[in-house]
């Protein structure tokens, strides 16, 4: 068995022993990421006195997340078909209704390393605790089978190059 394949089994052997794990991995995968944009829109609706830039920020952030999420992730998936590890592994223990689009590149993961990318971008102590929410979105694709390792790792940088790409553009526009 390839390495890819064995990391999916042995993270997704946590689930199905216990209730508690089961639901935290799902709350982490399907509600985490809400979480995480609801405070960011807070963060700088909150920075608006003290910071004039404050929604040119959380406008260049959800650029970031757009251009991440539906351009390039829905982009690879309409060229590029990847079956996702619960459909191609029959160990997988699956604990909730899953969809079987394309498993490359992972889409939570492009989306919330996006948003977390760009409020590193702004500032880098909150955007570090971000960057972990982010990882454990993650962690928690593979862990339900969702996803494997590459697919994670696709996902980083597509959110990395939006990043870059959308800080070209506004670069450009304010000069």
């Amino acid at each position: 068995m390839s390495f890819a394949p064995w990391v999916v089994i042995v993270l997704n052997s946590i689930i199905g022993h216990s209730r508690w794990i089961d639901f935290f991995w799902i709350f982490v995968t399907s509600y985490f990421g809400y979480l995480l944009i609801i405070s960011v829109v807070a963060y700088w609706i909150l920075q608006k006195s003290e910071n004039q830039n404050a929604y040119r920020n959380l406008l260049f952030i959800f650029c970031v997340m757009v251009l991440s999420s539906f351009i390039f992730t829905e982009g690879i998936h309409y060229f590029w078909y990847r079956l996702r590890p619960f459909l191609a592994l029959s160990s997988i223990q699956v604990p909730y209704l899953q969809a079987g689009s394309s498993s490359f590149p992972s889409g939570h993961t492009a989306t919330y390393f996006a948003l977390a990318l760009g409020m590193y971008q702004f500032n880098k102590g909150i955007g570090r605790w971000y960057l972990v929410g982010a990882g454990l979105i993650a962690i928690s694709r593979i862990v339900l089978g969702v996803h494997y390792p590459s697919d994670i790792i696709g996902g980083i940088i597509v959110a990395y190059l939006s990043l870059v790409i959308v800080n070209k553009v506004f670069t450009y526009r304010l000069e």
